[in-house]
């Protein structure tokens, strides 16, 4: 069975509790196993200075999960840039992400498979 983390950082309590809930969703749906949801403050746009994110980075790299499901990619961070170069270095580390926002119509639940 895949592991799976699901990552929040929203800017509200309400849409924290709707992101665990959306990313659980997918999860099961994909067959995987959540092994823990990780939940930051929203704010801080660079994601590698956030506590639940740099335990996120220390599970992937001791092979703790194999997807990340995130609700919108904004929550990783609002920056493309470093949003591209967090995901990239979980990629680099052996785990792809999903988003599970289902209004991204053909992008929802699709997995990061390139560098």
């Amino acid at each position: 069975m895949i592991t799976a983390v699901v990552y929040v950082c929203a800017p509200t309590e309400q849409r924290q509790a709707e992101a665990a809930e959306a990313g659980r969703a997918l999860a099961t749906a994909r067959g995987f196993r959540v092994v823990e949801t990780i939940t930051d403050t929203f704010g801080e746009d660079d994601p590698a200075k956030r506590p639940g994110w740099q335990h996120l980075v220390h599970l992937a790299g001791d092979k703790g999960f194999k997807r990340l499901v995130v609700h919108l990619p904004g929550y990783i961070s609002t920056d493309a840039g470093r949003r591209h170069d967090a995901i990239n270095d979980l990629i680099q580390r052996g785990v792809r992400s999903l988003y599970s926002w289902p209004v991204q119509g053909s992008h929802a639940g699709t997995e990061t498979t390139t560098r």
